[in-house]
């Protein structure tokens, strides 16, 4: 009790005094010590029996040996020098070897496998079956050893936003997410500077000032998101920010000022494609050049950089609401799996990660093999997707002696090159296997359409593919394809219902089921004739009857048959302005729904408006409302002008004004500015709200009589259309109808809340005129009275 009262024993002492680990020991145990054993002054412990200054309560010694040996925080510290001793620091020289040499093995596996294919031993094939499984076990292990949280490369971006926002006066928002997601060391070396001129270009031109995100009705503090996660053997990462967005108008007057395509070409691009021109060199939509960016040397290095490493780098932009870049990489570039193809006796890889799908057609029969000539060049019809056919010996050069391909099968690679389908003949698959990438020598270096060369398991060499610059050398970079699920980069396919009719003639015809008012079938005995015209007593007054394929002046398929008359006649009632029209057709064929896109090239003749090419057929799709017009100018030899006059019926107290049409849908605003234009109505569209706002913007207030809008479109929806025109000045009772596929009685209380008078089907267009004018009428009334 003495000695625990008097301290620790010399040695003790000088093990404390000279163990940093001990001395913290001590200093935790101490307070504990105090609590249990008070201390006495020095002269009474030295003038008094120990007994005598204990009280009874106190525990002997031992009590304070125990307390100071098996304190909990004793025992954490010595898990922790555990816990260090676990690691240890290895020079990354030694791992990048490690990785050369397992390269090697699975090498070495890959040709003693090639060499046991060809012989009949169990032993053999058991021990190489072994030896894969272990190689692949060791490859795996050695990968992980290479690793990055990617983490260590975004971290940095905390402070460059900080102090660019405060260089710019800008109020910006950094959020991280994934940063534990695990990369390749190299490729996160290889991805900073990517990613540090993306995030640069969204703090510079993406986010708006305080002052400019209040107007818009944003928070004034702009944010910027960059998320990291795997997918399908690959790491993704997303920088998105809730900014300005893309200006494809902008992007527009620069294709167009530095003649990069020509305006009709521009014409046919999708919002999508617009968008990519911004990858180009030297492309830069920049007023003025600033300290970060401007020069147009940034987007193309980007995607060059992201390309060379085997990654993809997807755009996505919505006017107003902000943007988003999507890089894809590898996981590594070490070893990748590929399948080996072989053409004209050479071999060569292409990387899994670009391959789609394999196709195998048989080619003995041309018609029924599924490939047809477009303009000039093959194709195929993929599951309703017409995907381009390059043919690889074609490719490449003339040296390797290139025969026409005879043979009964045909091998199709589908691959993906930046979202492009397309699809590679090539002569034979042979298989896959893990391969080492090497470089190419110098020499072959300026080859677009190889990125490397790796040694196959029976020595040979075989280049591997550059699926990129391949479709590029092809000319298929022009034909990027954009995805539906993108937000705002395309427009949504709606379907439509159509009526199929035979007018015999070739071909399969359709008209718009919305014009349709009625299918009837008239007895041929009760028609009339009133000189040139032929019409039948419908409904109270006179049906004029119109002979579909006479009109457009198409040949008719039908022999005729001596002394054959037809008892019967089927008609498509169709109404223009406040009259119907009979149309004459051989037989009512069937209702056809589709989503195809209108191909107006195809229109040859007043009357046919052009082509829906859906996945299986092709539909003439008519204009009834120009045969109506064709025929009544025919009949009556009048000039274009009188015609025109003759089949707009002009309806005495009907106000015919300037209207706007907002629709994403292609066929359907064309189709109702067409329906509408006849009518006698000036017609202006726009394909979403925020280019409606700016049309309505660059008008006078009073320009238009009426607008029409759709509910479900990108960058603007018809919702918030709805409240910026009834904010407008001017515009607080101009009649608004929304017209929509979506009517439910959720979407009419929203809309009528958000300002429409009215809402109509999609289906219903021939309740379209009687609806405006009943608006217009509505709202005038009530500015009069107010």
């Amino acid at each position: 009790l003495n000695r625990a009262m008097a301290g620790p024993k010399p040695e003790a002492l000088n093990f404390l005094s000279h163990s940093p680990q001990a001395e913290s020991r001590a200093a935790r145990v101490e307070p504990m010590a105090v609590a249990a054993v008070p201390r006495p002054s020095p002269e009474a412990a030295s003038s008094a029996p120990a007994a005598a200054v204990l009280p009874p309560s106190v525990s002997p010694a031992p009590d304070v040996k125990k307390v100071s040996d098996t304190s909990p925080k004793t025992e954490s510290s010595a898990k922790v020098e555990e816990k260090e001793n676990d690691t240890i620091r290895v020079n990354v020289a030694l791992l990048s070897n490690l990785m050369n040499l397992v390269g090697e093995l699975v090498l070495t596996k890959n040709q003693l496998q090639q060499a046991s294919s060809y012989t009949v031993n169990d032993e053999l094939t058991r021990g190489n079956q072994r030896l894969g499984v272990i190689t692949s076990e060791l490859q795996s292990e050695v990968m992980k050893t290479r690793m990055q949280p990617i983490g260590s490369a975004l971290t940095k971006f905390q402070r460059l936003v900080r102090d660019t926002a405060k260089d710019l006066g800008k109020s910006i928002e950094l959020t991280l997410d994934g940063t534990d997601t695990e990369l390749d060391r190299t490729l996160v070396e290889a991805v900073k500077d990517p990613l540090t001129h993306i995030v640069r270009n969204a703090m510079d031109h993406g986010l708006e000032t305080p002052a400019e995100r209040k107007a818009m009705g944003k928070n004034e503090t702009g944010r910027i998101k960059i998320q990291s996660y795997q997918e399908s053997g690959h790491i993704v990462i997303e920088v998105s920010d809730d900014g300005r967005g893309l200006n494809v108008d902008r992007i527009k007057t620069k294709v167009i000022e530095k003649n990069l395509v020509s305006k009709e070409t521009l014409a046919g691009l999708s919002e999508r494609e617009i968008q990519n021109f911004i990858f180009l060199p030297g492309f830069s939509t920049a007023e003025a050049v600033s300290n970060l960016s401007g020069r147009g040397v940034g987007m193309d290095v980007v995607k060059t950089n992201i390309e060379r490493i085997g990654g993809t780098i997807e755009l996505s932009s919505r006017l107003g609401s902000g943007t988003s870049i999507k890089l894809k990489i590898p996981l590594t570039l070490a070893i990748m799996p590929a399948l080996i193809i072989s053409t004209s006796g050479q071999k060569f890889a292409i990387p899994q990660s670009k391959l789609v799908e394999l196709l195998r057609l048989d080619n003995s029969d041309p018609a029924a093999s599924g490939i047809e000539i477009l303009q000039g060049v093959p194709v195929y019809r993929l599951r309703g997707t017409i995907m381009p056919l390059v043919t690889f010996a074609q490719i490449l050069t003339q040296d390797l002696g290139v025969s026409n391909d005879s043979s009964s099968i045909q091998n199709i690679v589908v691959v993906n090159s930046n979202g492009t389908l397309f699809g590679l003949i090539v002569e034979d698959i042979e298989d896959t296997a893990d391969i080492v990438v090497k470089a190419l020598p110098e020499f072959l270096r300026g080859i677009k359409i190889f990125s490397g060369a790796t040694i196959l398991g029976d020595g040979a060499v075989a280049l591997t593919v550059d699926i990129n610059g391949l479709a590029e050398k092809a000319g298929l970079t022009a034909a990027v394809q954009a995805k539906p699920q993108e937000i705002g980069a395309v427009e949504k396919a709606v379907e439509i219902e159509y009526l199929g009719v035979d007018i015999g003639a070739k071909g399969n015809c359709i008209f718009p089921l919305c014009l349709v008012s009625r299918l009837e079938e008239f007895e041929v005995k009760d028609f009339h004739w009133a000189g040139e015209k032929k019409f039948i007593p419908y409904r109270g007054s006179a049906l004029p009857l119109i002979d579909v394929r006479k009109t457009l002046n198409i040949p008719s398929t039908v022999e005729p048959s001596l002394g054959s008359t037809k008892e019967k006649q089927a008609v498509v009632v169709v109404k223009l302005g406040d009259r119907d029209y009979g149309l004459e057709v051989d037989a009512i064929v069937d209702l056809v729904v589709s989503s195809a896109d209108l191909d107006v090239k195809m229109k040859d003749r007043p009357g046919i408006m052009g082509a829906l090419v859906d996945t299986k057929d092709v539909m003439i799709l008519l204009d009834a409302f120009e045969i109506i017009s064709v025929y009544l100018g025919h009949l009556s030899k009048l000039n274009q002008s009188e015609a025109r006059a003759n089949a707009v019926p002009k309806v005495q107290g009907r106000e015919k004004g300037r209207l706007l049409i907002v629709d994403d849908g292609n066929f359907f605003r064309k189709h109702v500015e067409a329906m509408l234009s006849k009518m006698g109505w000036e017609v202006q569209t726009a394909n979403n709200g925020a280019l409606a706002m700016k049309v309505i913007e660059n008008s006078a207030s009073n320009a238009f009589t009426a607008i029409i809008s759709d509910i479900e479109m990108p960058t603007m929806d018809g919702f918030t259309f709805a409240q910026n025109v009834r904010r407008s000045k001017g515009l607080q009772n101009i009649p608004l109808l929304a017209m929509t596929s979506s009517y439910s009685d959720a979407v009419i209380a929203r809309a009528l809340e958000c300002g429409f008078d009215r809402l109509l089907p999609k289906d219903e267009l021939d309740k379209l005129e009687d609806l405006l004018q009943s608006l217009i009428k509505s709202r005038k009334e009530t500015a009069h009275a107010a």
